[in-house]
């Protein structure tokens, strides 16, 4: 069953409906309630839903912004574990190697 949660953003009252909430509603409103003051003191007198969707925007690029950064980390980790893992297996060859050769007896 979905929960209802109260939040309050630039001075109205929204009603956030979800069966389950990885970051909490009221902590996402306050997000986007500071962006959306933040713009309007930065930009004067603009309609609220002007204002609304230049915050979007700016949370949208935000939002893929991390993306890209974190695409990149994954794809540098997954390089350097590609490495580690070909230097572990080849110590590994070169123990197995030597293993393997007979003792030479004097």
């Amino acid at each position: 069953m979905a929960e209802s949660v109260p939040v309050k953003i630039y001075g109205r009252t929204y009603n956030i409906r979800s069966d389950s909430f990885s970051v909490a509603p009221q902590e996402v409103a306050a997000y986007v309630d500071g962006k959306m003051s933040e713009l309007s003191g930065a930009r004067g007198k603009t309609s609220t839903m002007d204002l609304a969707v230049l915050v979007g925007l700016n949370i949208a690029h935000e939002l893929l912004d991390v993306r890209k950064q974190s695409g990149e980390a994954l794809a540098d980790a997954e390089k350097r574990i590609d490495s580690l893992t070909g230097k572990v297996e080849d110590k590994l060859e070169n123990i197995k190697a030597r293993r393997a050769k007979p003792v030479e007896s004097a």
